[in-house]
């Protein structure tokens, strides 16, 4: 037998069971305080919604996210939308899907279809109407605890339906507008909590008994939705404000103001243990976290101003709010943006560094810019200067900043005004970078050669040669070692007066090495044009568990020799997207303080960790996984800029990490990125067996269906129960397994296996 497993199409960028997403938490040290800001993902017509009125959101615990709109029902899996309506499904002939619910014991997904309560369970329907017994829903369903669903057929009554029965209650209240439930309940004891327009009211259905709990009476029919703590205590959203229930008594948290056409209408617990409170009813949506027992509204600016039917947060930390113009994910931004808008000399950002005293400084196409607690500060112009090709930013231990900003040759900012301290130049040949040493040396690299100046201000010039003159990056090892990585030569090292240049046999992409990162193994980082390269240098060796340790042992240099892609033992190991990296050019590395490499890109930034890095390269597994950032994640633009320009990346005081990019320059703070660690259930979608459909999407509903098809479960019967499809000897030659994982994380870089 032939076995094909078909999966859903997508770009293959992040591993399977292990899709990475960002989450913020809480920084030690923020950036300023203000509002949470989150990107906006809309979901319309035009992406596969059956409607833009979305009226049900619901995600089951298979993964998939339900949304009812008044043209059909669509079933999201992060990629595509299966839309079911009256056209394609035989048991809903009313398109308008008012609510969704999911069973409690046999993951059945319950239906307010507008005519009838439809029960989706197997990839089947079943429809239940006034017909057979069954009284038609209004307004929202709530799962029953043994299985089933309450709903309210119109004020003042309740109905429970389980196991195919109906059970009704008619409570003692007036049947008005006032009395319509909005919410229902149920506690361990057996009773419910009710929430009605005027009020939260706990219902006994053995006795019949009816007591109002609160809030306090208010003027109108108010009363939103309720929500009970672990700790007993009451939330409740109206109309009036938030109000939560105490020993005693109700106390009011926040209060709508006056002439205000929005108030809280649902409260829900977040995965981090906060409470989301979501606002609407007229104009953009609203979205707050309580914290400390206070609200705090989030920034929507971004979302279409319309009223928020509905909003959920799905198992991975994402938000999800209806509207009338279709469906939006919300993601907390982790990456900050600095630009023009914030303050900046031009959006074309090129270098960055960190001053001692905590100024970030940026160099732009127009000008120096400085960065500290959130201020943006513009250094003066310099004369005569050619800024579209300024390149090299440093700021030395004394605070001045230098900058290759005059032709062929370095100036320096004072605190008062730019200066030449010394005449740092070789002749027509312009600056590529700066770098000052342990010993206080102002090091310069031009694309004709290195010089410097020492500490009495005399400038020197290396006469050595180096394998190419174009030099990138400068580097003073923890042995004392100067290094120079060329733009197409490859890494040259300077030792005891002579020059040594390493190179790799991959090419000159390969050779041209950029930027220079040391761990506190040792070993060194380079980044290059065509893959981020591990290099063991002189003086360091591997242990056996694949961790460099200093040792005095010499090695031959490693011009012209195979490169060690292919050899764990050797000295040098090239990554690329073979390994599992997202692209091949890194422009810059840096290191945070929980042993992840972060890498700047044209496509992005790049979370990796250095041990499964050190992992690869041993030989003991064959990818490591890459958390990517991008504009989905709050930068303006994905591609970051260096690579030729140094320095393209910092690691500030608190630990943050500074690249910059093509609009603006981008911080992320590695202590507010979280992995998701929710692996993404799978879910068989389709089976076929020799072309015929046996299980899945498209299959007939029981009544339509063959005598040989399997019966639709009773709805008691447990999650765990599951269907049994048996195939007889010889039957499928071709068995084809249609299958999907949901994750809503990163669902186009999900990999398949």
């Amino acid at each position: 037998m032939f076995c094909r497993m078909v999966q859903r199409t997508m770009t293959l960028c992040a591993a399977f069971v292990a899709v990475v997403a960002l989450q913020m938490s809480a920084s030690e040290a923020p950036l300023e305080t203000e509002m949470p800001s989150y990107h906006v993902t809309r979901y319309t017509a035009e992406h596969g919604l059956p409607q833009n009125s979305v009226r049900a959101l619901l995600q089951t615990s298979d993964g998939y996210i339900w949304v009812g709109t008044l043209a059909g029902l669509a079933r999201f899996d992060g990629v595509k939308f299966k839309v079911f309506n009256s056209s394609n499904t035989p048991e809903m002939p009313y398109d308008a899907i008012n609510a969704l619910a999911e069973d409690r014991q046999d993951g059945s997904l319950w239906i307010n279809a507008g005519k009838g309560l439809l029960r989706y369970h197997n990839h089947k329907f079943e429809r239940f109407d006034e017909e057979t017994g069954v009284p038609q829903p209004f307004g929202r369903l709530w799962p029953a605890r043994e299985g089933g669903v309450w709903y309210s057929p119109d004020s003042g009554r309740l109905v429970l339906f389980q196991n195919r029965t109906v059970r009704t209650w008619q409570l003692p209240v007036q049947a008005v507008l006032g009395y319509r439930i909005v919410q229902i309940e149920e506690s361990e004891d057996g009773s419910l909590l009710v929430l009605m327009h005027l009020g939260l009211f706990r219902f006994e259905p053995v006795s019949g008994r009816l007591a109002r709990l609160g809030p306090p009476k208010a003027l109108d029919r108010s009363c939103r939705h309720f929500f009970r703590e672990a700790d007993g205590k009451i939330l409740v959203a109206a109309r009036e404000g938030l109000w939560r229930s105490g020993q005693f008594g109700w106390e009011k948290i926040a209060t709508v103001s006056e002439g205000d056409q929005q108030c809280p209408v649902l409260i829900a617990r977040s995965r981090s243990d906060d409470l989301w409170i979501a606002w609407s009813d007229e104009g953009p949506p609203r979205l707050a976290r309580l914290r400390s027992g206070r609200p705090e509204l989030g920034d929507l600016s971004t979302m279409a101003e319309y009223p928020m039917n509905e909003f959920i947060e799905d198992r991975e930390g994402h938000s999800w709010i209806g509207t009338e113009s279709g469906l939006c994910q919300l993601r907390q931004k982790s990456v900050r943006v600095y630009a023009r808008e914030q303050g900046l000399r031009n959006d074309f950002v090129k270098s960055v560094t960190a001053g001692l005293d905590g100024t970030i400084w940026v160099g732009t196409e127009q000008g120096v810019s400085g960065i500290k607690d959130g201020t943006v500060t513009n250094l003066p112009p310099v004369g005569r200067s050619d800024w579209g090709r300024a390149e090299g930013l440093l700021v030395d231990r004394r605070g001045r900043v230098w900058h290759g900003a005059q032709a062929n040759t370095v100036v320096a900012f004072d605190g008062s005004g730019w200066v030449s301290p010394a005449p740092l130049s070789m002749g027509e040949s312009w600056v590529r970078m700066l770098y000052e040493d342990r010993s206080g040396r102002i090091w310069a690299g031009f694309d004709r050669g290195v010089a410097w100046i020492d500490e009495m201000g005399t400038v020197h010039r290396l006469a050595l040669a180096l394998s190419n003159p174009d030099v990138r990056v400068i580097h003073h090892d923890r042995r004392g070692d100067i290094w120079f990585g060329t733009y197409s030569g490859g890494l040259n090292r300077l030792h005891d007066g002579q020059i040594t240049s390493y190179t790799t046999a991959q090419g000159e992409f390969n050779n041209r090495a950029w930027w220079i990162h040391e761990d506190v193994d040792g070993v060194f980082w380079v980044a290059s044009r065509n893959g981020l390269n591990r290099f063991v240098p002189p003086g360091v060796e591997e242990s056996e568990s694949g961790e460099a340790e200093s040792g005095n042992d010499q090695i031959q240099p490693m011009a012209g020799r195979q490169s060690t892609t292919a050899n764990p033992d050797s000295r040098l190991f090239t990554f690329t997207t073979r390994h599992g990296l997202h692209e091949n050019i890194i422009n810059n590395i840096q290191e945070d303080d929980f042993g992840c490499l972060w890498l700047s890109g044209v496509q992005g930034i790049y979370r990796v960790s250095r041990h499964e890095l050190n992992e690869v390269a041993a030989g003991r597994q064959p990818r490591v996984q890459v958390l990517a950032f991008g504009e989905s994640d709050g930068m303006l633009n994905s591609q970051c800029n260096g690579g030729a320009i140094q320095p393209s990346g910092c690691k500030d005081r608190f630990g943050r990490i500074w690249f910059p990019t093509a609009r603006g320059v981008a911080v992320i703070d590695p202590r507010a990125v979280r992995r998701n660690e929710v692996p993404p259930p799978v879910v068989i979608e389709q089976v076929r067996a020799d072309d015929e459909l046996i299980f899945g999407d498209g299959m007939e509903s029981e009544a339509q269906g063959k005598d040989s098809e399997p019966a639709v479960p009773e709805p008691d019967n447990r999650r765990s129960s599951s269907n049994h499809h048996r195939l007889a000897a010889g039957r499928a030659r071709v068995l084809e397994i249609h299958y999907t994982a949901n994750s809503f994380a990163a669902p186009s870089r999900m990999r398949f296996k």
